[in-house]
């Protein structure tokens, strides 16, 4: 990798934009970069490392640290690198996260860490991930490597020396990309490891197997079984051997197959004449079971018979019940008829009680909502003059509000007067000791420069020569010049004491500049104080200016207070009077409302009185027509009726149920009687325990 330019912007020290043109260092050979302490070098080593890796060249310093302090806030901070690796041009641009100026309003906000990457067909990669990724993936190294290899910082070569052999093989490994080999040697030594463990764990696989070889000792083979099972035995005469073994455990295998087919059919014939043994045995049982119930269920058919007939005889009660069931229940709709006007009475006298109790509510609702139309309209009466009298006070807070506005100016102007007095005063005393200092400097000047003079004379003598025309005069001989003095002045001193005293006056003089411009705005201040002074407080002195102004100026506070406490009071009056001109209305209308309510009630009332009349004689006369007080007696009635109908019948049914079931019951097991009967008549008789005994020896045989 060879860096073509360099770029940085608001880097470490470099507050500008900063272009290094490493293309005209050449293209062979190392590049050294050299300078003072502090000139900048590590900077350069940063930016390449930053840009490429996203890190500083070194262990001490951040990505965070790369804004320069020195940098305007308008200029961003980033780095540029065009590099050329393996005949290519490439060029990566990547900035730090950092504060900047937000660009609406005011504060600042984070810039955020971004990196571009762009290859030489123009394709670009922005990512930061990405850009890491693809840095290494082109220049081969990481960050670590690449400073300890490409670009090596103050000594930093040493530590790669001084690295322990395993790094450093990784590092030229990566360099001169001779890591395929090392894979290859890796996998080849994979892959001999595994072949051996598969051959090892074969070996004892085929171990095992023999040693599971089983032989019975009086075999002729058993002798060779032993040498297999040691390892004495070569594999192809352990091969033979089992095969041998094999053939001969089929021939005593098929032997013994033969003999069991035989045993099986056997035991099956066996089983055959035990299981017809075992069905004369049930027919048997099952034979004189039949006996024995039809002795005990005979006796119970006969006491079901009588039963049946004594339950027979309670028919004519049932049907008297059915007649007085139907006789009741054409009398039902009549009790519902009878419920049904009970019902509407009851429901009159509770409505006709109902519209008293709200004809008594509206009534005393009435006489309420009349008095308080009374008291509304007196309050109405009282509220009368409101708005004429919060426009008075409205006109009386202007004049007060404006009173109060030129107060305050005053006060502020007398205010200004006092802080422009101080000033004054501070301004003169400042101009009077620059005077006095100018005047001292210009006497000091003065007699130096006085002293310089009587000491050209001086300074003319040393310089004359025997012979020599004199500068002044032009006479060649110089019986008596004159002497230097050792105090005197040189013309820097002179100098010096000159720009003193000048610029001693020059201070003087702007002080002096100062202090009249302030007495300008004072007396300015003071005419425009005294003419609103006079015109707000005629007759006050302008001694006692502060103190009568903060009165009145107080005094005009509370007046404004007092008036705006009134104007609101008048407001609420006003919004009352506004809120009963449209309560009144409507209390007017629930007065008409409730009047037409109650005798609307009153009428009501009558009419729910005579239809009450109305149906309790109704009532009257269809009580003395049926037998019982209301329906759900008569349903009582009717309920046991049926109940009564429902036992006998179900009485009936149950005796008749049990008597058919005895019935059947006895000729079922007649029926049995006869068939089982038959059954053994025609069955020959096996003995069974000789066949038994000839069934387990064939089974022991078997199993053997």
């Amino acid at each position: 990798m060879r860096p073509v330019k360099l770029v940085m912007s608001a880097f470490g020290p470099y507050a500008c934009r900063t272009v290094l043109d490493l293309g005209r260092l050449g293209t062979n050979g190392l590049y050294l970069i050299t300078g003072d302490t502090g000139a900048g070098k590590t900077t350069i080593f940063d930016a390449v490392a930053f840009a490429l890796y996203g890190e500083a060249s070194g262990t001490t310093r951040d990505a965070g640290m790369f804004r320069s302090k020195y940098a305007d806030d308008s200029v961003p901070t980033e780095v540029e690198l065009t590099f050329e690796y393996a005949g290519k041009i490439y060029r990566i641009r990547r900035n730090p996260e950092y504060l900047r100026p937000k660009a609406r309003g005011e504060g600042m906000t984070t810039e955020k860490a971004a990196a571009e990457l762009e290859y030489p067909d123009g394709r670009l990669v922005t990512k930061l991930t990405d850009v890491n990724r693809a840095v290494i993936e082109l220049i081969g190294v990481d960050r670590s490597q690449f400073t300890q290899i490409a670009m090596i910082a103050q000594g930093d070569f040493m530590k790669l020396l001084l690295a322990p052999t395993e790094e450093r093989k990784k590092i030229f490994q990566k360099i001169f990309r001779t890591e395929r080999f090392q894979v290859l040697q890796e996998k080849l030594k994979s892959e001999a490891s595994d072949l051996k463990s598969r051959f090892e764990n074969e070996e004892h696989a085929m171990q095992l197997y023999r040693n599971s070889i089983v032989c019975e000792d009086e075999c002729a083979l058993s002798e060779q079984v032993r040498q297999a099972k040691a390892g004495e035995l070569p594999d192809a005469e352990t091969k033979l051997l089992l095969e041998r073994m094999l053939e001969e455990d089929g021939k005593l295998l098929e032997q013994y197959a033969q003999e069991e087919r035989k045993l099986e059919q056997q035991l099956e014939e066996i089983s055959t004449i035990l299981a017809k043994a075992e069905q004369q045995e049930k027919v048997r049982i099952a034979l004189k079971n039949a006996e024995d119930e039809l002795k005990k269920v005979q006796p119970a058919l006969d006491e079901i018979r009588a039963k049946r007939e004594h339950e027979q005889a309670r028919l004519p009660e049932a049907e008297a019940a059915a007649k007085e069931t139907a006789a009741l229940e054409a009398q039902l709709s009549e009790y519902d008829e009878l419920e049904l006007r009970k019902r509407t009475m009851a429901e009159a006298e509770r409505l006709a009680e109902l519209r008293r109790m709200e004809q008594k509510r509206d009534v005393q609702q009435l006489k309420t909502l009349t008095e308080e139309i009374a008291s509304l309209r007196e309050e109405q009466k009282t509220l009368a003059g409101a708005a004429e009298e919060r426009a008075r006070l409205l006109t009386r807070r202007s004049e007060s509000e404006r009173r109060k506005k030129d107060l305050e100016v005053l006060a502020a102007g007398i205010r200004e007067v006092n802080v422009l007095q101080a000033q004054l005063e501070k301004a003169q005393s400042f101009y009077t000791g620059l005077a006095a200092d100018a005047a001292k400097k210009r006497a000091e000047y003065d007699a130096c420069h006085r002293a310089y003079l009587d000491e050209q004379a001086g300074i003319l003598a040393r310089e004359l020569t025997p012979g020599m025309p004199c500068p002044v005069c032009g006479a060649t001989e110089h019986p008596a010049p004159a002497r230097s003095s050792c105090n005197a002045p040189s013309r820097e001193t002179l100098e010096a004491y000159k720009l003193e005293a000048e610029k001693a006056e020059k201070d003087a003089s702007q002080a002096s500049a100062q202090a009249g411009r302030i007495l300008g705005a004072l007396e300015e201040k003071r005419s425009s104080a005294m003419q609103s002074l006079e015109l707000l407080l005629p007759g006050t002195q302008p001694g006692a200016a502060d103190d009568a102004v903060e009165k009145s100026l107080l005094a005009a506070r509370k007046d404004l207070e007092t008036i705006s406490a009134e104007i609101s009071r008048q407001e609420k009056r006003i919004r009352r009077s506004e809120e009963l001109e449209l309560i009144l209305p409507q209390k007017q209308e629930e007065e008409k409302t409730l009047s037409e309510r109650i005798a609307q009630a009153e009428k009501e009332i009558a009419v729910k009185a005579a239809q009450t009349e109305e149906l309790r004689a109704a009532i009257a006369v269809q009580n003395g027509k049926l037998k019982f007080a209301g329906k759900a007696d008569a349903l009582k009635r009717v309920t046991e009726l049926a109940e009564r109908r429902r036992k006998i019948q179900t009485s009936i049914e149950t005796v008749q149920k049990e008597f058919d079931s005895c019935t059947a019951r006895v000729s079922t097991l007649n029926a049995r009687i006869e068939e089982t009967s038959a059954l053994l008549n025609q069955e020959t008789l096996f003995d069974m325990e000789t066949k038994k005994k000839e069934q387990q020896e064939c089974t022991l045989r078997k199993a053997q």
